[in-house]
């Protein structure tokens, strides 16, 4: 037996495929065929085309299920997506974004301060009376039923006094060693605004918001003449229970990873590593088998981090991935590292496709999910036995 190769590029990543037995050359014996045989062909094939057509348009909607460690970006993703192809969000729903937005900005200046009390605890800002204001018991940080403090104009100018001072920048420099959220500076800058009697997020301000996921969320967005359920559940360990049972016979898994978090910890368990624990999550949910059936897509998220992050981090360096030998602070090298950990832990789908992607970035987003419904329906079509 002879083997064939070729080239298929996926998103842009170019994979080779081989496939065993005799090469057999198309359209060798065309010339055998007469007028009426190849009028009939044709026919076949229109008729094919419109049953496809026919087939997605009339098939039960194509469901896609978000899945991935907690702060990977899959809600981000999921907001995006509405962005994109959904409706605007109401005034009541501004609304509670206004509050989630406040709540990220107690959050992290709150992280700040205990970081800043570790770090530089002979510094003469702990001493200041904003600093005590901002700074939580260690009591009232860990209530989760706790009461987040008003913005009133003391609370906003002890923000004021503290954030972008030269000792507040040394922390945030350090912020991966913390659950500081990469979003909350922009938060933190934008103060006055967000502050305001009168204040309604935008768009952006929407997408940055950093809201845990708990339970399940739908969203049914008409993309083109195909209607998508998008899932999106809950990614800390407490919330996995709920996806498995639910989601057989869904066309798609997006499972999304934080290329950028490869030397961070756990919210949930500071002594573990978020790329190991994401690792373990995708070899549990790649050989799931209720997703045998499924497209599955492996989104390595937080370009933007990970591409500032590598010039100044060895991967190396990092205990989980002290068998990485490729070049210190080479981007490509650390992404085909991590990608090759992930495909390793595959041991059911022939095909993983994967794509690198920023979350945040809108039109990046909109780019990704075209390539991917094209793989979906694709695999779907596939499935049903409409393409070879």
């Amino acid at each position: 037996a002879s083997s064939c190769e070729c080239s298929i590029d996926w998103f842009g990543a170019s994979e080779s495929i081989v496939s065993e037995g005799p090469v057999v050359r198309m359209g060798a014996c065309a010339s055998h065929i007469n007028d009426e045989e190849r009028a009939a062909i044709e026919a076949s094939k229109k008729i094919d085309r419109e049953n496809q057509k026919d087939f997605m348009l009339n098939a039960e909607k194509i469901k896609i299920l978000l899945l991935g460690a907690g702060d990977s970006g899959k809600s981000t993703i999921f907001k995006q997506m509405r962005r994109l192809y959904g409706e605007k969000y109401t005034d009541t729903e501004l609304m509670s974004f206004r509050l989630f937005i406040h709540q990220n900005i107690v959050e992290n200046i709150e992280q700040l301060c205990l970081a800043c009390a570790e770090l530089f605890p002979e510094d003469p800002i702990i001493q200041t009376e904003a600093f005590k204001l901002l700074c939580p018991q260690d009591s009232q940080f860990r209530d989760q039923y706790r009461k987040f403090p008003e913005f009133t104009e003391t609370y906003v100018q002890a923000i004021k006094s503290v954030w972008r001072t030269p000792t507040f920048d040394k922390v945030w420099i350090s912020k991966s060693n913390y659950q500081i959220s990469d979003s909350s500076g922009k938060f933190l800058d934008a103060i006055d605004t967000i502050s305001a009697f009168d204040y309604k997020p935008t768009e952006e301000d929407i997408i940055l918001a950093r809201i845990r996921t708990t339970g399940i969320r739908e969203e049914r967005l008409k993309v083109g003449d195909q209607v998508f359920q998008f899932f999106d559940v809950g990614g800390q360990r407490n919330e996995r229970r709920k996806w498995i049972r639910c989601f057989e016979g869904v066309h798609g898994v997006m499972f999304v990873t934080a290329i950028s978090e490869f030397d961070q910890q756990l919210f949930e368990e500071n002594n573990v590593n978020r790329m190991t624990e994401s690792l373990e999550l995708f070899e549990q949910i790649v050989n799931e088998q209720a997703f045998t059936q499924s497209a599955m897509i492996l989104f390595l998220n937080k370009s933007d981090l990970y591409d500032e992050k590598i010039k100044h981090v060895n991967i190396k360096d990092i205990p989980d991935f002290s068998d990485y030998s490729g070049p210190a602070h080479d981007r490509d090298a650390g992404i085909n590292y991590f990608v090759d950990k992930f495909l390793e832990r595959n041991t059911t789908h022939q095909e993983i496709f994967r794509q690198i992607t920023c979350a945040t970035d809108k039109e990046s987003v909109n780019v990704v999910f075209n390539a991917c419904k094209a793989v979906i329906i694709r695999h779907t079509l596939e499935d049903t036995g409409f393409v070879n």
